[in-house]
């Protein structure tokens, strides 16, 4: 790592939205950070949000941290994370901008180490890996078992053998000037997936978008079912956008959603079990062997979820294939291409567009008739 006068100071950009949970854990990891000179820039859109009592308690219990608040009720566009980090990004002192979300909790030596990493490789984008950390909620079991598999093993796809931009905007170190000869954070106002488009635009630039050796925890505790689906259906909406009719491929990543479809045209022979089962028991293996080694868990008896989990995700991977809308903070929206949001009008199915009904007047209706 290099030595403290040659590090440059840092603005880290924290968006917020409510309390996570372990949310006081997660942002007091960044006011202990062993780095020489930068500053934490909170943003969110109302005063009353509750995580704002978490920061404010943190700035109590270490009041010379350089900290910064930024409220405001402005949308700038589609996308609210973008909104809070247009309102943190308007009060940031320095020229290196670290975008970080709240539900990760890094060492005391992540800045350093990242800052070192990012002059060492000279490059104009440094992202950092996630495993999930978090308790025996249902949610966060499957949760972390999907980010620590198929999650990291994907972004090592496209980042070593396709040579493909990683956008994972949980950590994005730049150049604050590399930001503004992409437009700045307006551009990525109408995007769902801004950190993928980040990427994109950085990488027309001269230089190199890498991806950090140091892989962050995620914490994901009290997460329930329903949040996994959600989250994980809005993230296939995402990229299905981008990857177009490669994102038809995407299931073979899923041999135990296709061994139990391989089942079910055989009538579930006792043939076709037996090589299922097989899958199933090398699934669990080797998802064991990458969760082990690469985010330490070592809850043995949570692997068992994995058949269950994989045929969640080969559900979720449907979703996009028959509409285009998501749900995401209370508003229906379309993704279109490169994941740009836009308003939702009716229903589309498969491609047609349907009326929406609502049952509540239908009942009205026949009940007066």
């Amino acid at each position: 790592m290099l030595p403290d006068d040659k590090l440059p100071p840092i603005s880290i950009l924290k968006p917020l939205c409510g309390e996570d949970p372990e949310l006081e854990k997660n942002l007091g990891a960044f006011f202990l950070q062993d780095y020489p000179e930068y500053e934490i820039i909170f943003a969110c859109e109302e005063d009353a949000d509750p995580a704002l009592n978490v920061v404010r308690t943190l700035q109590g219990k270490f009041p010379k941290a350089a900290v910064k608040l930024e409220i405001g009720q402005t949308k700038y566009g589609y996308n609210a994370k973008v909104s809070n980090l247009i309102r943190a990004y308007s009060k940031a002192s320095y020229g290196l901008i670290l975008t970080s979300d709240s539900d990760i909790r890094p060492e005391a030596d992540y800045l350093r180490i990242i800052a070192s990493e990012f002059i060492r490789k000279n490059c104009h984008l440094l992202v950092n890996p996630i495993y999930g950390k978090g308790n025996s909620s249902w949610g966060a079991i499957l949760e972390n078992l999907h980010l620590n598999s198929l999650i990291l093993s994907g972004l090592a796809l496209l980042s070593i053998y396709k040579k493909t931009p990683a956008g994972f905007g949980k950590s994005m170190l730049f150049q604050r000037s590399d930001l503004e000869r992409v437009g700045g954070f307006q551009a990525l106002k109408d995007f769902f997936a801004e950190d993928y488009v980040l990427a994109r635009k950085l990488s027309k630039l001269p230089g190199k978008c890498e991806v950090s050796r140091t892989i962050l925890p995620c914490i994901t505790s009290n997460r329930t079912v329903k949040q996994f689906i959600n989250r994980h259906g809005r993230w296939a909406q995402a990229r299905r956008r981008i990857a177009n009719l490669s994102y038809l491929a995407e299931i073979f990543s899923n041999p135990i959603f296709w061994g139990l479809a391989y089942c079910t045209v055989n009538l579930f022979s006792w043939g076709s079990v037996k090589l299922w089962l097989l899958v199933i028991s090398s699934k669990i293996i080797l998802d064991t062997y990458q969760g082990m080694s690469l985010a330490k868990s070592k809850r043995l008896g949570n692997y068992l979820l994995v058949p269950l989990k994989d045929l969640l995700i080969g559900l979720i991977w449907s979703y996009p294939l028959v509409t285009d809308t998501v749900y995401w903070r209370d508003k229906r929206l379309r993704v279109t291409a490169n994941t740009e949001l836009k308003e939702a009008g009716k229903r589309k199915i498969l491609g047609v567009k349907v009326p929406t009904v609502s049952l509540r007047k239908w009942l009205s209706h026949s009940g007066g008739s």
